[in-house]
């Protein structure tokens, strides 16, 4: 009979509250940072845990496995990417090629007074 382990069994908990999280319409699944469920669980800080597991190389290849099974989004850029409209860059006047000199703007003397 196997022992009861209260790291793992955390894990789960965590695991099966995050599958809970509705995904997207990408099919991936994300909650802010400071989400705290209503019996206390901070679940934000749970997945966030689990972004610096991975991002150190300490977070196991199962739980790994798991998470991006079910939509774990593990870059907080790629949420922000997804719900920013594109960027379109400014339409700017094409440059004179090099060997056109252009002219130099001056802006306008104002009027003397004697």
């Amino acid at each position: 009979m196997g022992y009861w382990d209260p790291l793992q069994h955390a894990w789960l908990e965590g695991f099966s509250r995050f599958c809970l999280v509705p995904p997207d319409a990408a099919g991936q699944r994300s909650v802010p940072q400071n989400q705290i469920e209503e019996d206390g669980f901070r679940l934000g800080l749970w997945q966030e845990a689990q972004r610096q597991g991975y991002r150190k190389g300490l977070l196991p290849r199962e739980r790994f496995e798991k998470l991006e099974s079910v939509g774990m989004v593990w870059e907080v850029r790629e949420i922000l990417a997804a719900r920013l409209p594109p960027r379109v860059p400014p339409r700017l006047p094409p440059l004179p090629p090099p060997h056109v000199s252009r002219p130099i703007f001056s802006p306008p003397r104002p009027p003397c007074h004697r």
